[in-house]
């Protein structure tokens, strides 16, 4: 009785430490969604100013050839 009531505790004890672990790497995978999330939308910013500044870019080359046409 003594011996099962160890092996028990012991069980009980080993549950205890995986719980403890699972929870940690949960909050490890968490709180890598979270920067994959920051990424993302520092992404969808720079991916956007890139294109404005493409467009600014095409704006200003069209004007530099009408310069050069009319000179």
């Amino acid at each position: 009785s003594n011996n099962f009531e160890k092996k028990i505790k012991k069980v009980e004890y080993d549950i205890k430490q995986i719980l403890h672990k699972y929870n940690e790497e949960i909050a490890k995978i968490n709180s890598l969604k979270e920067e994959a999330n920051a990424a993302r939308d520092e992404r969808v910013v720079y991916s956007n100013l890139f294109n404005k500044i493409e467009k600014e870019i095409k704006h200003y080359e069209e004007i530099y050839k009408q310069t050069l046409i009319k000179n």
